[in-house]
């Protein structure tokens, strides 16, 4: 497969908005000493001639090139809109997700480097020009504002507390007690929120089955643990074993096995707050009528009721943030 020409188009419009305009040969001093070559000369010469015809450039007199006038606002909308689409995309996620993530989601495939689109170009570019790398290589995510506004998921707020915890500065002796008293507030907060609805009726919606169902992937041994106690929460009722026991397990399995797991997140499991996406925080709120952003900082905030029910109504946390779940 042939090597993409994205980078090499890239380098040639860099060099003429910098230098205003140029010739072939000016440009190949641009691209390196291997596009000087006599044997290159006749593949940048047809390069300049698609993107000249593509309308990307302007051929002037004396054999000199130019950006085309209509390129450069053709390419600021297109970065607008990659923009707006990487902006709604990591809001869907909680405000930070990976660099494959958002090339799925805006440029429909992440791509090896042979097979990088112009839209994969103008991903990467807009992600280095407009957004922040707070949480290691390969991830992005909104500005520190913004997130805040967001369901904050337990895996980001795990390196905040790494990334920011200081022994001489915080009531715990290790970072590791500070996140599990973390996880815990937040459990407790759902358990609180959840009021009346028993934890059955909450973890057999089908919604939220699935939700916690995605997550024991993650938690595999949370899964494992949670059958262990099924089975002996249905052998101690029924006084069943071998395969009767097995069968009935298998009978309760869905409904049961997510109750214990929803306990369990209540309980503060690391390994189930480490796996849980967003749309836990969500769509819990949305039953349990409380603000997810301060849901998943471990308070209870519930939302006013709104005549208008089109209209998101704003919380605050005790910390005074305006919310808009």
């Amino acid at each position: 497969m042939a090597a993409s020409t994205h980078p090499i188009k890239r380098a040639i419009l860099a060099k003429l908005r910098h230098a205003g305009s140029a010739s072939p040969k000016e440009i190949a001093e641009a691209l390196g000493p291997e596009w000087q070559e006599k044997r290159n000369n006749a593949r940048l010469r047809h390069i300049l001639g698609r993107m000249t015809r593509r309308q990307l450039l302007v051929r002037q007199e004396a054999g000199r090139y130019t950006v085309a006038p209509g390129y450069e606002k053709e390419e600021l909308d297109a970065r607008a809109g990659t923009e707006d689409r990487i902006l709604a995309f990591l809001r869907e996620r909680g405000g930070v997700a990976s660099t494959g993530e958002i090339h799925r989601a805006v440029a429909g495939h992440m791509p090896n480097t042979e097979e990088r689109t112009q839209e994969n170009e103008l991903v990467t570019r807009t992600l280095k020009e407009s957004f922040r790398q707070d949480f290691g290589y390969g991830r992005w995510n909104l500005n520190p504002e913004e997130l805040d506004r967001l369901p904050l998921l337990g895996r980001w707020a795990d390196h905040r507390i790494q990334v920011d915890w200081r022994r001489d500065k915080s009531p715990f002796e290790t970072w590791q007690e500070a996140r599990a008293d973390l996880f815990l507030r937040v459990g407790e907060a759902f358990a609180d929120a959840r009021g009346d609805l028993g934890v059955l009726e909450v973890a057999s919606r089908p919604e939220v089955a699935t939700i916690l169902d995605a997550m024991t992937i993650r938690a595999p041994a949370v899964r494992a643990q949670a059958l262990d106690d099924l089975r002996a929460d249905v052998q101690a009722e029924t006084g069943l074993e071998g395969y009767r026991l097995g069968e009935a397990v298998r009978e309760r399995k869905m409904t049961a096995l997510m109750a214990h797991i929803l306990i369990t997140f209540e309980m503060g499991s690391v390994e189930l707050h480490l796996a849980a996406p967003v749309e836990l925080y969500t769509v819990c709120a949305a039953l349990f009528g409380v603000c997810p952003v301060a849901l998943s900082r471990g308070e209870v905030v519930f939302l006013p009721v709104s005549r208008n029910t089109r209209s998101k109504v704003p919380c605050k946390t005790s910390q005074g943030l305006d919310l808009v779940p």
